[in-house]
């Protein structure tokens, strides 16, 4: 995990801003992940699903989080090459899994403000 973006963050914003919007990411992700994206696989919404994958990513990369970056790219690719929906069904257990270990790592680091 990469947090040298974060550590900067940090830096520049302060640890209550960063930690705020931690706290945004976080919650958004993990609504998109435990409610949303099931729903739009039965309701095959195709391009929600692609634009939740898409926007994922830019908040990850700012929170070290390079493994569920790295798959939100891979489901976003997958869709807009046209791939099926299925794909996701079957791997949003492990994508949230995912999700969940890298939020440990980034709320370890957020929770060490005399570094």
């Amino acid at each position: 995990m990469s947090n040298m973006i974060l550590q900067e963050y940090q830096k520049q914003l302060g640890f209550a801003k960063t930690a705020e919007l931690w706290s945004i990411y976080k919650t958004e992700t993990r609504d998109g992940l435990y409610t949303r994206l099931s729903r739009w696989v039965l309701q095959s919404e195709k391009e929600l699903l692609q634009n939740f994958f898409h926007s994922r990513q830019a908040g990850g990369k700012t929170f070290g989080m390079d493994e569920f970056v790295c798959i939100c790219k891979q489901m976003e690719e997958h869709l807009q090459a046209g791939g099926g929906i299925e794909i996701i069904n079957s791997r949003l257990s492990h994508i949230s899994e995912l999700f969940e270990q890298e939020a440990k790592q980034v709320e370890s680091i957020l929770n060490k403000k005399d570094s």
